[in-house]
């Protein structure tokens, strides 16, 4: 699946994080969340709760995304 959404794993050595913002419109853009359920399940995986998702908190959040 070659879209926006898994474009970011690529870049994860130019960026530490990727934000809720952007999160969310990934999910509603490539996988037509609403944007309530994309902002809960981004905030799921915010575990140190700082507003933004790490390489790891993204890594995790994509690969729960796949088995959807």
């Amino acid at each position: 699946m070659q879209n926006v959404f898994f474009r970011f794993s690529d870049q994860e050595s130019s960026c530490d994080f990727i934000g809720f913002d952007q999160a969310v419109s990934i999910l509603r853009a490539e996988l037509n969340y609403p944007e309530e359920r994309a902002l809960h399940f981004v905030k799921r995986f915010d575990h140190n709760k700082d507003g933004k998702l790490s390489v790891a908190e993204f890594r995790q959040f994509k690969g729960k995304i796949e088995e959807t």
